[in-house]
């Protein structure tokens, strides 16, 4: 079972997964921080606990959509670990236990942080039952984003109460401050399942419901909310201009593809990596900000 175990992990949970899992959880607190003019508690436990925690709940998400889509799976991706056999689902349910159990432990002596674990395990519950509408949330992609995606705020609620847990004085106005942050994963969301005619095939995704073009443009939209907000953070905060600058420069290199990929309707392209690349670089202005704000 445990080779098994990482088998799937290896596939389905890889360092890159990891690595941005913990980074949702540094840029949280470089931006509540910045906008607090405090410094990040790294001297508590709390932190750490709390960045493993978000770790765990997005493998336990990961587990969970394995068990939803199975029977997709079998048809749609086949080679994966479960629909292939190469690991059990009594494997997964294990590993879904152990995740769980950790979870509450690490949180265990904090009241507030056990609040936002709580809350974050519930709605994911509700996520695991297709808020017990399954057939009509299968059928309808939209409207499973639409109930889907909130989980990520109680992702970063949970943080915020971590962080009020140490500053006391916190104001819950800031987790205002986090909406930029999820819709980088909303982008991501939308950008995987976006394909030119060509390329669809039984799979349900966005371009087929909306179209091509809709989709680009609702993907840009996103993007340019995301960019003037880091306008509006910047100046606001007077952090370092020089930093943003930076940031649209790259801007221009990662967006490349997706005007290439919106102007031709047999550019073979996949837009995740896009935003894959745009999550990194603007969570990483955020963390390289906060560092400079420190020194």
């Amino acid at each position: 079972m445990f080779k098994r175990l990482l088998l799937y992990l290896k596939e389905m949970f890889p360092l890159t997964h990891i690595i941005s899992s913990l980074l949702l959880g540094l840029t949280f607190f470089a931006t509540i921080s910045l906008a607090d003019q405090k410094k990040i508690p790294f001297y508590t436990s709390e932190i750490y606990e709390s960045l493993i925690t978000v770790l765990l709940l997005s493998l336990m998400l990961r587990i969970m959509d394995e068990f939803k889509d199975l029977k997709d799976d079998l048809i749609n991706f086949p080679e994966r670990p479960i629909p292939s056999g190469k690991v059990l689902i009594s494997d997964l349910k294990i590993l879904q236990s152990v995740v769980i159990f950790l979870m509450i432990i690490l949180n265990f002596d904090n009241i507030l942080m056990m609040l936002g674990l709580l809350i974050s395990l519930f709605y994911s519950y509700l996520m695991y039952k297709w808020f017990f509408i399954e057939n009509k949330m299968r059928t309808n992609l939209p409207l499973a984003l639409l109930s889907h995606h909130p989980v990520v705020y109680t992702y970063l609620f949970y943080l915020f109460l971590t962080y009020r847990s140490i500053h006391s004085t916190t104001s819950i106005q800031l987790m205002i401050y986090a909406l930029p942050i999820g819709i980088l994963l909303l982008i991501w969301e939308l950008s995987r399942k976006i394909r030119n005619p060509n390329q669809e095939t039984n799979y349900t995704t966005y371009s087929k419901i909306w179209g091509i073009k809709k989709c680009i443009t609702i993907v840009a939209g996103l993007i340019s909310f995301n960019c003037l907000f880091l306008i509006y953070y910047f100046l606001y905060f007077e952090l370092n201009i020089l930093i943003l600058l930076l940031f649209f420069i790259t801007l221009l290199l990662i967006l490349k593809p997706l005007k290439q990929f919106y102007q031709s309707r047999f550019y073979h392209f996949n837009l995740k990596p896009m935003a894959e690349h745009f999550a990194l670089t603007y969570q990483l202005i955020f963390i390289i900000s906060y560092l400079l704000y420190e020194t």
